[in-house]
């Protein structure tokens, strides 16, 4: 069975910084996650229409009105594509054959091409020729997604000594002949939710996504088109392709609930008061990554991680699930 879901693709005009929690900027991620996909959204709400486009959008997400998944990469040459997805977290013996032999290459592997994310989804088991698809994808990705450092010089106010770090970003390559980037899927209800996210991701068109947008980092321009996804006609299980955190109901049906599979992560950052002109830290929360996998279909939430020191409004972090439904041996 295929269904169609609605995608933004994103194409850089220069270098852009994704942030890893706790790594500050020495190094960068290479997929967008959908926390901080939908923090820039919320930035984008506010500079199009100040805090009642902000509420409107919060309640929209709050009301499941709204969902998107993570920023993942894709490429273009002429009239093909070729979009890369989460690898499911299975257990090997799932999802390959007996006789595959570069097991290595599919345990290292974070993202799939999408043929290979839909036959595990599918329910169909790797085999050699999968892998060496893997192999040949992730060098042509590699090719047009260049990461890079940059060093930067840090004085101090006081006494005027200098401390040198390097900041690490990507390259995405795109002109005439091909072109990479990052796209999003995003699930929505109605024409005028779908105007509150386009009206934003104009906006950040501008303003740029990711960190070190002082410097022109981040900006982009979008396209839009659906994407076609092959799921089961009968499935058992379901797979995220977006951060998720977890309702204390949700726990209680991972724990009842047999294969279920997921790899936990902190997600912690900055933010700005545009009222008071304060940067302060948000409060860290641990949620579950993108490629977990659910035997039910679990709620997640929008988590309150305004410190307690704060600023004058409240800050979420967007843990509502995007989920593909799947089928699991």
């Amino acid at each position: 069975m295929i269904r169609n879901y609605h995608a933004i693709f994103i194409k850089f005009r220069g270098p852009v910084h994704l942030g890893q929690s706790g790594i500050i900027l020495e190094e960068t991620d290479h997929i967008l996650r959908s926390d901080t996909f939908w923090s820039a959204l919320v930035w984008g709400a506010y500079y199009y229409g100040g805090g009642n486009s902000v509420k409107e959008l919060i309640d929209a997400f709050n009301q499941r009105r709204i969902r998107i998944s993570s920023g993942f990469p894709f490429y273009t040459n002429g009239n093909t594509s070729l979009l890369f997805f989460p690898k499911p977290i299975l257990p090997i013996p799932k999802i390959v054959g007996e006789e595959l032999e570069d097991i290595k290459r599919l345990k290292k592997a974070k993202i799939l091409p999408q043929n290979l994310f839909e036959k595990i989804i599918n329910g169909a088991r790797l085999l050699n020729n999968d892998i060496n698809y893997l192999k040949t994808s992730m060098e042509k990705l590699g090719d047009l997604v260049k990461a890079f450092s940059r060093p930067r010089v840090l004085l101090d106010r006081v006494s005027a000594s200098s401390m040198l770090y390097h900041v690490k970003g990507l390259s995405f390559r795109c002109d005439d002949e091909v072109c990479s980037g990052l796209y999003f899927l995003l699930d929505y209800q109605s024409k005028n939710d779908y105007k509150l996210l386009r009206d934003s991701l104009a906006i950040l068109q501008d303003h740029g996504l990711g960190g070190e947008r002082t410097y022109g980092w981040g900006l982009f321009t979008m396209d839009e088109k659906d994407v076609s996804i092959k799921i089961p006609d009968s499935p058992n299980a379901y797979i995220s392709i977006s951060l998720i955190a977890p309702t204390r109901e949700d726990w209680v049906k991972i724990k009842n609930y047999q294969d279920c599979y997921y790899n936990l992560i902190t997600r912690g950052g900055w933010t700005f008061d545009p009222r008071t002109k304060k940067a302060f830290r948000r409060k860290a929360v641990i949620m579950l990554e993108e490629g977990s996998v659910f035997s039910t279909q679990i709620e997640g939430r929008l988590v309150d991680v305004t410190p307690s020191k704060t600023s004058s409004y409240t800050i979420y972090r967007n843990g509502i699930p995007f989920l593909i439904p799947a089928l699991i041996r």
